[in-house]
């Protein structure tokens, strides 16, 4: 009976295929099949990730196609073998972690890391007496110049130059230009290997790696990582140099550094330098830990500045730091404490200054005669003698021999 093709057609009829055996699918056919294959997988892939999203928009196909899951890796605690903190000066600088030595102008912050770096060079002390492992030094700095400032200082603090390294430049398609510290970070680490056992590096000023804006604390975070991922491949002590900010006396310690709040919170200990007093041929400081997550954060160490020739070039004099005594204070208290005396002092000169006005208001008087008057209200000849230059007033001597005296004279105040 002739078929008849308006019917639809049977399932269960194979129209005698079976009857002629096995048919192998020739190669277009197996390639047709495998692509089918990896389709569906794809579509069971993509219909996963839709579905982890909860309803987030997709793009098109394609791109999901060429981008590979996400996995974030993960180590069990059970796999893990808990490590001591490896410390270069004991409870102050830690091996494979970022710091920051903040203090205003003129606190001798790069004075200061030179002597760390001439003490690990040198594998001398410590200000408190404790051993430095002896190892190498990297250094960059943005402001002072090697072979004028930051060599000399490290030689007058006893480092040894063939153990430390000064970053120049950067080499880059057959052209030189300047280190980049925002840019070039990437490049520091394989220095460190080559140099080999470099226990210091020291980013001067800290700032220079911010691309974006160094006062927002997410754009700060991601630019100070570079210098986190250097301490830990090196398992170097890494510190920035960095400013304080002014007009911030009573505030946190941590807060008062310039910038986003990230430079204080990234780095895992934070370290001040304070002047005492105004600066002078002999600057007095202290060294202060002002935060610190891995061990005492508490205390500091008073210092001088000091300068003098070099040994082997006496015809260079060069600024290094010595160190007295341990402060048993937080570094609030030291603060205040610095700032009180200040404030004191200025106090005291601000009186001063009216004693001198109303002496001198009427003209040039004799220097004995203002000096002496001054000492019996209470104010002592060196009191008058800074009073007298913060009011701009001028010392002359009038006359010659025994008959000559010194006279004092301010400038007339405006009606």
């Amino acid at each position: 009976m002739p078929r008849d093709d308006t019917r639809p057609p049977d399932p269960d009829d194979d129209f005698g295929i079976s009857k002629l055996g096995p048919v192998e699918p020739d190669e277009t056919e197996t390639e047709e099949l495998e692509r089918r294959r990896q389709e569906r997988e794809q579509r069971r892939r993509n219909a996963g990730k839709r579905h982890a999203r909860k309803g987030q928009p997709t793009g098109p196909a394609e791109s999901q196609d060429a981008v590979s899951p996400k996995r974030v890796s993960i180590i069990m605690g059970s796999n893990m073998q808990p490590q001591a903190i490896a410390w270069l000066w004991p409870g102050w600088l830690a091996h494979g972690k970022l710091h920051v030595l903040a203090g205003r102008p003129g606190s001798l912050k790069t004075t200061t890391v030179l002597d760390f770096a001439a003490t690990v060079t040198g594998g001398g002390q410590w200000p408190d007496g404790s051993p430095a492992t002896a190892g190498k030094v990297l250094i960059w700095s943005g402001e002072d110049a090697i072979d004028d400032t930051l060599l000399p200082r490290f030689l007058g603090a006893g480092g040894d130059p063939a153990q430390v390294a000064f970053i120049s430049g950067v080499e880059e398609d057959g052209k030189k230009r300047s280190f980049d510290p925002a840019r070039d970070m990437d490049g520091v680490a394989a220095v460190c290997t080559d140099l080999g056992e470099v226990n210091l590096v020291v980013i001067d000023p800290v700032v220079a790696v911010a691309r974006g804006d160094s006062h927002k604390n997410a754009e700060t975070r991601r630019d100070l990582q570079p210098l986190v991922e250097l301490a830990e491949r090196t398992q170097a002590v890494v510190i920035g140099v960095h400013h304080l900010t002014k007009r911030t006396e009573g505030a946190d310690p941590v807060d008062r550094i310039s910038g986003s709040l990230a430079f204080g919170a990234g780095p895992r200990v934070v370290l001040l330098n304070a002047m005492q007093g105004k600066a002078t041929s002999e600057p007095h400081g202290v060294l202060m830990r002002a935060k610190n997550n891995l061990g005492p954060s508490h205390g500091g160490f008073d210092f001088a500045g000091d300068t003098r020739p070099l040994a082997d070039y006496p015809h260079i004099a060069a600024q290094r730091i010595l160190w007295g005594e341990y402060v048993d204070k937080s570094a609030r208290d030291i603060l205040e404490e610095i700032e009180n005396k200040e404030g004191q002092a200025q106090q005291a000169t601000r009186k001063a200054v009216a004693y001198l006005r109303e002496e001198l208001a009427d003209g040039p008087c004799m220097a004995a005669e203002v000096i002496a008057k001054g000492v019996t209200l209470g104010f002592s000849e060196r009191a008058l003698r800074r009073a007298l230059k913060a009011a701009n007033g001028h010392s002359e001597r009038a006359g010659f021999g025994k008959g000559g005296a010194w006279i004092w004279e301010l400038p007339r105040l405006a009606s």
